[in-house]
């Protein structure tokens, strides 16, 4: 698991427009139909059976610690991401954050902070 993704779900998990469990937060949108949940890797159709068991040991401590919250969030509070290679349509209505290797990140607009808009205007200059 990339810590980003674990920020984003423990995000949307406090934020009061998204469920408020981590499993309900990753299986929202994906209960009836393949790709159509908010996080790909639930609902691809593929086995979530682990196969490299160091790889799933090492998934399993960073989950705890983005859970506990003794995990910095590289995301800043972002509820949303995509690959750079995509361009969805919704990207419009919120705020960019930052770019964390091939992934951009947003934040809802109402979560706007005076340091967002100063990091919003420079990225866009």
């Amino acid at each position: 698991m990339n810590t980003y993704v674990g920020h984003v779900v423990m995000n949307r998990v406090d934020d009061t427009k998204f469920p408020n469990t981590v499993c309900e937060v990753v299986k929202q949108g994906g209960e009836r139909k393949l790709n159509r949940c908010q996080f790909s890797w639930w609902c691809d159709g593929r086995s979530d059976r682990p196969t490299n068991h160091t790889s799933w040991h090492q998934s399993i401590r960073i989950a705890r610690e983005i859970y506990f919250r003794k995990s910095s969030d590289p995301t800043q509070g972002s509820l949303w991401y995509h690959a750079e290679y995509v361009s969805p349509y919704w990207k419009k209505a919120l705020l960019r954050g930052p770019k964390i290797g091939k992934h951009i990140f947003y934040k809802d607009t109402g979560r706007i902070t005076s340091a967002d808009r100063d990091n919003n205007k420079s990225a866009s200059t």
